[in-house]
């Protein structure tokens, strides 16, 4: 099929040879699509640069955004924050690949650009917010309202985007992030303890999580305490095999103080931590003994791991497969995937209803701990959940009481559910059927959206004088702005317009929480980016120029060698 025949999609993301969840995600996506001979695919890759020997396997266009320290262009990069998330770079790929859909599954702050681009009319916008709490602020709804398609990371996310939008947001379907079924499986749990120097007899709760203030690890810390004086107050032979495995760092940046948790809860010498070897690869399980310690195998330096410097896939899947139960506590998810990672392993899950938790209670039958209370938080002002700590005690007392048997039971019930909901194939023919009907719709309007920008003129810049000096009031001073200068990108009733107007009315505005003026002179300022970028665009495209940057010039090469 000829490439001007195809749906051109370009995903935003982090870069798909990273290992964070969005990278994660954007591969199997992005792997997927580039086989449908129906689609042409490329990627902007935030976190990518020009020659980065980490995409060498890459076979889909790829446009990198990021630069160097040392590079001439690093000023321009990082004088604005949006820029590391693609903003900079986001109108020239737009202009050489010139996409019909745009695809982005992050935070808000990491793709709100693109709502307001001067091409924003030429591309069918499909976002995947990720909503971990309620309420969603305003501006994010405002946002979010305007993409063309929406889909969800949960069925939770679901429900609350369509119940604070009153049902505007244009919801196609949940796709909640997969898992590799093949690679994450049950293995013998038994020599997997023995190979992670864990007593084969003793029973794992175990919890994988960032040390960060929304994971409740003290309260989990404190619960198992309970649970193991409930059992030692009966004399339960149980008692003296029940450990908790955290897989966490320490420190970590703004983090639990976990030496201090473990001796107030006496837990020191019932919590097991991952040690991973830098030396021979090796990776072993045992009680807190420092940041940093020597390797049981070789005596070279063993450390606690790190979101940057982890441990492989296999590895994991063998820290999940040592655990006897799985328990996620936190205040909120957007979605949490080490809950699906232990289930596809056959862990049972232990976690909280509430925000895409929830979904995990409904998708694989996850134990549901009772919620506390639900309190404001000051810094998001969103509701965030606090746990019963006595309803997640009474959940492991009972399970490590069950038969083996039985929790075996559980595991190929718990391995056989996920499968069934977090399969990466299916997930991807969601995103499929939607984008084959974009096709259609293009097909049946062959008008070139970029080429019409042509016809639209160049507009002056603001002037603060003039705009405080004409008459009329401040709302229709805006409504005058939005209709004669802006092209399109913004309307009056906006929450962005609609912010302006109040922060005029009040003279000032909050900072990083600080309280600054605001006068006619900041939202001119604004106003005139906007103007300077829409009228770029149609002074390129009435030139018929071409871009020469090297991203561009690499982007082509690497899609010439794929070809």
């Amino acid at each position: 099929m000829k490439q001007d025949k195809r749906l051109k999609i370009l995903l935003c993301n982090e870069a798909s040879f990273l290992s964070t969840g969005y990278s994660g995600y954007g591969k199997e996506l992005l792997s997927r699509l580039h086989q449908n001979p129906l689609f042409y695919v490329a990627e902007l890759a935030c976190y990518g640069f020009v020659n980065d020997t980490r995409d060498k396997d890459i076979s889909w266009r790829y446009y990198a955004n990021a630069v160097k320290n040392g590079d001439p262009r690093f000023n321009e990069y990082s004088s604005n924050s949006e820029n590391q998330f693609g903003k900079w770079r986001f109108e020239k790929t737009l202009l050489d690949f010139r996409p019909d859909v745009v695809i982005d599954i992050r935070d808000y702050w990491m793709n709100s650009y693109q709502a307001y681009s001067p091409m924003r009319q030429c591309y069918h916008w499909m976002i995947m917010p990720t909503v971990d709490s309620y309420p969603q602020q305003e501006q994010w709804l405002d946002t979010y309202s305007g993409a063309d398609s929406v889909f969800t990371y949960s069925d939770w996310a679901r429900d609350v985007l369509l119940s604070q939008t009153s049902n505007q947001i244009k919801y196609i379907d949940t796709t909640s992030p997969g898992i590799d079924i093949n690679k994450y499986q049950i293995l013998e749990s038994d020599k997997i303890k023995e190979s992670l120097q864990i007593n084969p007899n003793n029973i794992i709760i175990g919890s994988v999580m960032r040390n960060q203030k929304r994971k409740l690890i003290p309260e989990l810390i404190r619960s198992t305490r309970l649970l193991l004086d409930k059992l030692e107050a009966e004399s339960s032979n149980i008692a003296s095999r029940v450990f908790l495995y955290l897989h966490t760092g320490y420190p970590d940046y703004l983090g639990w103080d976990i030496p201090a948790l473990l001796k107030e809860n006496r837990m020191l010498n019932r919590t097991l931590f991952t040690y991973s070897c830098k030396g021979c690869g090796n990776i072993f399980a045992d009680v807190y003994s420092g940041s940093r310690r020597n390797c049981i195998t070789c005596g070279g330096d063993a450390t606690l791991p790190t979101v940057t410097d982890g441990v492989t896939q296999d590895q994991m899947v063998s820290i999940y497969n040592s655990f006897d139960i799985y328990v996620q506590y936190s205040i909120c998810e957007g979605f949490g995937m080490p809950q699906v990672e232990a289930a596809a392993c056959g862990i049972p899950v232990v976690t909280i209803p509430y925000s895409a938790m929830e979904d995990i209670v409904n998708k694989i039958e996850a134990y549901p701990v009772n919620i506390a209370t639900l309190f404001k938080e000051l810094e998001t002002q969103a509701y965030r959940a606090y746990p019963d700590n006595n309803s997640l005690v009474e959940i492991l007392y009972k399970f490590i009481n069950i038969p083996f048997p039985m929790r075996f039971q559980k595991r190929l019930k718990t391995r056989d559910l996920c499968v069934k909901h977090f399969n990466w194939d299916n997930i991807a023919k969601k995103w499929e059927k939607r984008l084959e009907s974009i096709l259609e719709q293009k097909q049946n309007s062959p008008l070139n959206r970029y080429d019409s920008l042509r016809r639209m003129s160049t507009k002056p810049y603001l002037s603060v004088e003039n705009i405080i000096n004409s008459e009329g009031s401040d709302l229709s001073k805006l409504s005058k702005i939005c209709s004669d200068y802006l092209n399109g990108t913004h309307s009056i009733d906006s929450y962005f317009i609609l912010n302006i107007l109040q922060k005029l009315k009040d003279g000032f505005q909050m900072e990083n929480q600080k309280v600054v003026g605001y006068s006619w002179k900041n939202a001119v300022d604004y106003f005139n980016t906007i103007i300077g970028n829409n009228n770029t665009v149609i002074n390129f495209l009435n030139q018929n120029e071409t871009i020469s940057e090297d991203f561009i010039e690499y982007a082509k090469i690497k899609d010439s060698k794929n070809e």
